[in-house]
C-alpha cells in the first residue's frame, strides 16, 4: 500500500539519534535520488518556498530535471480560480497579486461566501 510506501521511505531516509530522535541527512536525501535501483515510471515532487536554501548538490541536472516556479497569481488567475471554485459569476474586477495558499485560505476562512471572500481579497490583497 502507499503507505506502506511512505513509511519505508522515511525509515530508509531518517537515522535515529542516541537521543530517540531522528535525523534526515543530505546523503539520505541523495541516496534515493541517484538509487541504487532506477526510478524508472516514478516521478518525484519536491518543494520548497526557500530554493535558495537547497543544498546544490540537490538542484545540479541528473537529480532535479526540472524547476518550476509558481509565481503569486495575478487578476486573471485569481479570476479563473475563483470561477471554478464559484461558478462563472465570481470575478473580481481590480489588480490583485496572492500567493495560492493565501488565496484558499481566505475561501477557507470566509466558509466558501463568494462575496465575503471578493471583500477580503479588495482589503487586504489590492495592489
Amino acid at each position: 500500500s502507499r503507505r506502506r510506501i511512505v513509511y519505508r521511505c522515511a525509515h530508509i531516509l531518517c537515522s535515529k539519534q542516541s537521543d530517540g530522535s531522528t535525523v534526515l541527512s543530505l546523503s539520505s536525501i541523495l541516496n534515493v535520488l541517484d538509487g541504487i535501483k532506477p526510478l524508472d515510471d516514478i516521478v518525484i515532487f519536491m518543494t520548497t518556498n526557500l530554493i535558495d536554501k537547497i543544498d546544490p548538490a540537490i538542484l545540479r541536472k541528473g537529480r532535479t530535471d526540472d524547476i518550476i516556479e509558481i509565481r503569486a497569481l495575478t487578476t486573471d488567475g485569481v479570476n479563473k480560480y475563483l470561477r471554478y471554485s464559484f461558478g462563472d459569476d465570481a470575478g473580481i474586477d481590480f489588480d490583485i497579486s496572492i500567493k495560492g495558499c493565501d488565496l484558499q485560505a481566505v475561501i477557507i476562512d470566509n466558509k466558501q461566501d463568494v462575496n465575503a471572500v471578493k471583500r477580503e481579497l479588495l482589503e487586504k490583497y489590492r495592489k
